[in-house]
């Protein structure tokens, strides 16, 4: 490398360590909060004592971050207000933390409110909150910077991507070096982890804020080139696509197919990305730009096909969440048209408050009342089931599909509001025969106890014998003692023993299980589970057990075991 050359990668690494410096000083408490988080994060990695203070402090530091986010990009030199803004940012940052240990601590009850209750309003608060926190900063970024917003996304874009493809090589480049270090001098454990996810808080997460929020220059040629001669085309060539498609359907008197929405979904959402970017070239000398930024109005009549493909679903089964989202989506599509006609005819730049209409629409979907997700998705199902004699298949014990289907879309798709409703109308029994043969009600029933360790520390005074014994597995046998003794413990050289009927043994880790979980996966530590007499003054000691059981059936579903045994 010529002296030249060292001298123009040593401005360029000087200049990369100023702009750090720089967006640490201009958003001091927000990176201070995030370094801490990461450093946190980084030494409670599989370590033995209890992280869960640790972990309740990182949870505050990351809403608290994204809170002064907003604080700092508003009141940059306005010391007094940063201060008062740091101070109020502190409340919804503790109350959502204490709020998550409420939940984590298995309460009934939270503000009066059943607690799934009580976590499902407060987290869509919450979604809208920082909705609205993230639109209102990234529209004080545009105002500050001075520049439209398709000139602030295509600028932000590429300082992302080249942001994130210099630090993964980095961090790439630093894991290689740990493992070859690892397994040439010494094994580090999870030094690797610990100093992947700080550099990523340290380093990564201040250079990405810098990519959003810092005035760059021209875009170079080469990502001139890929926007206006890769993606535009592409973008071209797949609305091309669609109106073939939309002119077949009028030919052939069909109706749109299922995957007809999702398609034109993921083609508006990569259209925006890709017309934006060329809009934000304000390049007027080249044919491609000029024709990017009328690419939006070629992609209206897309939207209309979406509206009659999901208005036919609808009309079919009613609103599901997917469908909901669909509707909020088209409604999305529709506000940044207009939007984007009113730049384009009247000359006044208001595109950039898609933002605010996306974090309104955010509210109206999850708090609204009435229009929110979970009301317009249970009257809708609601009103299918009244179409359907349900009383009737409860006196044949025949519940229909389409009626099983309705009551999942209740319970598992409609929150609280939901379930209150099916218990309104159904009894536990009724509710039980509705689920009954389903994922749901297998589920239900299923229970997974799992005894993990290794024989390290077994007090073997006054036995003369350890043997390692191992079991062969079993599947789909009842807990009666005809079956169960189908499975016994393998046991070789041991005079006097020949096996171990484990009935008396599952029995109790069901019992401790019904007495001890409160999920239907339990996990216990060998140390935990006492030897077990099984006669002749032997005993078994457990250390590696898998038991899969169905509590309605009372079968075994999988068994497996294996202890040592001590004998006189």
């Amino acid at each position: 490398m010529s002296f030249g050359a060292k001298a123009k990668f040593s401005d360029k690494i000087k200049k990369a360590a100023l702009s750090l410096k720089g967006i640490f000083t201009d958003y001091p408490v927000t990176l201070g909060a995030v370094v801490l988080a990461a450093f946190l994060g980084a030494i409670i990695i599989d370590v033995d004592f209890d992280t869960e203070i640790i972990e309740r402090i990182i949870v505050f530091l990351l809403c608290f971050a994204g809170e002064t986010l907003l604080v700092e990009e508003f009141f940059a030199r306005k010391v007094k207000l940063r201060i008062i803004g740091y101070a109020v940012a502190i409340f919804p940052a503790v109350f959502y933390t204490y709020v998550l240990e409420i939940f984590d601590s298995k309460a009934e009850t939270f503000l009066g409110m059943d607690v799934d209750k009580a976590m499902e309003v407060i987290g869509n608060w919450y979604i809208v909150f920082y909705a609205v926190l993230a639109a209102l900063t990234i529209l004080h970024i545009c105002k500050r910077l001075g520049c439209s917003f398709e000139k602030y996304c295509l600028s932000s874009f590429f300082a992302i991507m080249k942001t994130t493809l210099v630090y993964g090589i980095f961090a790439g480049g630093l894991a290689i070096l740990v493992l070859i270090f690892d397994e040439l001098i010494m094994d580090t454990g999870e030094f690797l982890s610990r100093i992947e996810l700080f550099l990523a808080g340290g380093i990564y997460v201040p250079a990405m804020l810098l990519a959003v929020t810092d005035k760059r220059g021209e875009i170079g040629k080469f990502a001139r080139g890929v926007v206006l001669l890769v993606f535009e085309p592409l973008l071209m060539a797949a609305l091309v696509i669609i109106y073939i498609y939309i002119v077949k359907i009028f030919v052939t008197s069909d109706v749109p197919s299922n995957s007809v929405f999702s398609i034109i979904t993921f083609l508006f959402v990569a259209g925006l990305i890709i017309w934006t970017l060329v809009i934000g070239l304000e390049d007027r000398n080249s044919k491609l730009a000029v024709i990017g930024g009328y690419l939006p109005f070629v992609f209206i009549p897309c939207i209309f096909l979406q509206i009659w493909s999901l208005a036919i679903r609808i009309g079919e089964y009613g609103y599901t969440v997917s469908r909901y989202v669909g509707v909020i989506l088209i409604i999305f599509e529709l506000i940044y048209m207009i939007l984007f006609t009113v730049r384009k005819v009247f000359k006044k730049d208001l595109v950039a408050y898609i933002l605010i209409a996306a974090a309104a629409l955010a509210f109206v979907g999850l708090i609204m009342p009435g229009v929110n997700s979970n009301d317009v998705i249970i009257r809708s199902q609601l009103k299918r089931l009244e179409g359907l004699d349900i009383d009737k298949m409860f006196n044949s014990q025949k519940i229909s599909d389409e009626a099983r289907s309705i009551c999942r879309v209740l319970k598992y798709d409609c929150g609280y509001k939901g379930k209150k409703a099916l218990e309104s109308m159904y009894t536990e029994e009724q509710l039980n025969e509705i689920f009954e043969g389903s994922y749901e009600d297998v589920y239900r029933y299923n229970i997974n106890i799992n005894v993990d360790g290794y024989p390290v520390d077994i007090d073997i005074s006054g036995f003369s014998k350890m043997t390692m014994v191992t079991g062969t597995h079993l599947n789909n046998a009842t807990l009666d003692d005809a079956s169960i003794k189908e499975y016994l413990l393998n046991v070789d050289d041991v005079d006097g023993f020949a096996s171990v009927n484990m009935k008396p043994v599952i029995t109790k880790l069901i019992e401790e299980y019904e007495n001890s979980a409160d999920s239907n996966y339990w996990y216990i530590d060998a140390d935990d589970v006492e030897p077990i007499d099984v006669g002749d003054g032997s005993y078994l000691v457990i250390y590696d057990l898998t038991l899969g059981y169905n509590t309605k059936t009372e079968e075994i579903n999988n068994f497996y075991c294996r202890a040592i045994l001590l004998t006189k």
